[in-house]
């Protein structure tokens, strides 16, 4: 057989493999398969960029910090170290360095900005770094610094203007509940000696010497007073003794009168409390223990204000246990 002519009877093997035709379901599949791997390819590259981002965030935020605080360290009671301050918000580390060198410094120098150009401005961050120490001492008040913090607190609210500017910025940011939450954080059985204890006290009756009692911030700091800190439980029990006598004596009994126009808002304010017939039960134990040897100095309207506030309680509350009924013996 010549090779050009061709073999009809051969058999036609395709070199090129197998084909299949594909249907439109097939093809369907094929893309949504190819696009899901895009997407995962995508989101992949995302979150690794969003990783990427927050560790170099956090990494600059570290370094930036690290800077404020040695700005902070080579000016701690200036403006420039309490505007540093301000900014690290609730160090506890920056906290402690500021409270101890309040400590450790002559108060002359401590209030030497507070008469000069910059007098707004020191005011401004004093008040707010005040308010973070206070803050501090009411999450931990047995921590380390703690000690430093009150007794720093203790410098600025001394007697005079710029502690009344100081003071009137707490009472407005919850001066009273911090204190009365520092308070009750310290253990009962640790709280007579626990030296936070004595500058609390203190602390707690400051502001009701800085003001006139014909001014509304004496009243309203007198009102939140009896609130946070005469609903303390067993308040007499967690006040060392050495400081009892100096605690009755700061309180202006003589001027207790002047709540009686606001006795209702007093009894409505405890009425939301979670605890709110403890929190009266106390209020009315913790006035008769302080203020029961001091009787004969209470006026009308006095015992007019000690009359409601005990009548807001329910009467089952302070009602005896009936006794119980003796038990009949039987005759033969």
């Amino acid at each position: 057989m010549l090779p050009f002519y061709e073999n009809e009877r051969k058999r036609k093997i395709n070199l090129g493999g197998s084909t299949r035709v594909s249907s439109a379901s097939d093809l369907l599949d094929s893309v949504k398969a190819q696009r899901e791997a895009r997407l995962e390819q995508k989101r992949r590259q995302d979150s690794a960029l969003r990783i990427q981002a927050f560790y170099r965030g956090r990494s600059q935020a570290s370094a930036t910090k690290e800077e404020v605080r040695k700005t902070f360290r080579n000016d701690v009671l200036g403006i420039t170290g309490l505007r540093c301050l301000v900014l690290l918000g609730l160090d506890e580390a920056a906290l402690g360095i500021w409270s101890q060198t309040v400590c450790s410094t002559a108060p002359e120098q401590v209030f030497a900005l507070s008469k000069g150009p910059s007098a707004k401005s020191w005011l401004t961050l004093v008040q707010r770094v005040a308010l973070s120490v206070l803050t501090s001492v009411s999450r931990s008040p047995l921590s380390p610094n703690s000690l430093s913090h009150l007794q720093a607190l203790t410098v600025l609210l001394s007697p005079g203007d710029v502690a009344r500017a100081i003071t009137s910025y707490l009472l407005n940011h919850d001066y009273y509940s911090l204190i009365s939450t520092a308070f009750q954080h310290i253990p009962e059985a640790k709280s007579k000696k626990a030296p936070q204890t004595t500058s609390l006290t203190h602390l707690a009756v400051a502001p009701l010497s800085l003001y006139p009692p014909t001014s509304s911030t004496f009243v309203s700091s007198l009102s939140k007073f009896l609130v946070h800190i005469f609903t303390i439980p067993h308040l007499p029990n967690r006040i060392p003794l050495a400081t009892l006598p100096s605690f009755v004596s700061s309180i202006p009994i003589s001027h207790l009168h002047l709540l009686s126009p606001h006795t209702s808002q007093i009894t409505s304010f405890l009425a939301l409390q979670p605890n709110s017939v403890e929190a009266r039960v106390h209020l009315v134990a913790n006035c008769s223990m302080f203020f029961s040897p001091h009787y004969a100095r209470f006026g009308c309207g006095i015992f007019a204000f000690w009359r409601r506030s005990a009548f807001s309680i329910p009467c089952f509350i302070l009602r005896p246990p009936p006794l119980s009924a003796p038990a009949r013996t039987r005759t033969a």
